[in-house]
């Protein structure tokens, strides 16, 4: 017993990620010592705060719907409850500096022997670089002079400023559309076929094609 308990904590104290566990009021229970390196507070002087005080005033907010989602959700399937069930969701962690952290949170009730909630267990995870690198993504995509989209299951996910100006369709236009349909019908046959040998590694060069623009004008473009 000696033996697992120091492996355990051996764990605990080296993870990056905070694990943690709170009462079914939402008070802590246990908090890892990584929890420093996170916050700034040390296990002990985090285990005395509030979630409040933890969060900032809207990520507190989203904690506690998703608190009371997973408790109706718990009344709602009586009988069927999945003793696995987890949620995931982001939000700012007050750091002791007064800065703020995002943080992803993966929690799941703990449970007793009948399978009723009488605890929550999380792991939050610091996601900054996660962020920084989506903001980047966002900046690139958003300020570039290039058309550029996003496909998705053969539909327009994301179009930006660009691709929207250039083929004269709104984003609300473009979004679920299939990107051959704006495509000349006659270049249809071999832009599938460019661009599938292109995604598949087959075909580095970049490709022409003519596109209709909302318009009715056809403007030939390059694509990779």
């Amino acid at each position: 017993l000696r033996d697992s308990e120091r492996r355990y904590r051996l764990l605990a104290e080296n993870l990056t990620d905070v694990i943690w566990t709170m009462d079914m009021s939402m008070k802590f229970t246990y908090i890892s010592p990584s929890v420093e390196r996170l916050s700034g507070y040390t296990a002990d002087e985090a285990m005395k705060q509030t979630m409040e005080e933890t969060l900032t005033h809207q990520s507190y907010e989203a904690a506690v719907r998703a608190l009371n989602e997973g408790l109706a959700l718990e009344d709602k399937v009586k009988g069927m409850r999945h003793p696995y069930r987890s949620r995931t969701i982001e939000l700012e962690q007050v750091r002791k500096d007064g800065s703020t952290v995002p943080i992803e949170v993966n929690v799941t009730f703990l449970r007793d022997e009948g399978g009723h909630p009488v605890g929550i267990l999380g792991v939050s995870r610091d996601i900054t670089k996660r962020k920084q690198a989506e903001e980047l993504f966002k900046s690139l995509f958003t300020g570039s002079p290039v058309g550029i989209y996003i496909v998705l299951d053969g539909k327009f996910e994301m179009v930006n400023e660009s691709f929207q100006r250039v083929t004269g369709y709104s984003e609300g236009e473009l979004v679920g559309m299939d990107p051959l349909d704006i495509v000349l019908p006659e270049d249809r046959e071999n832009v599938r076929d460019k661009a599938i040998k292109m995604l598949k590694g087959e075909r580095t060069a970049p490709y022409e094609l003519r596109y209709v623009t909302k318009s009715g004008q056809v403007r030939w473009f390059m694509e990779t």
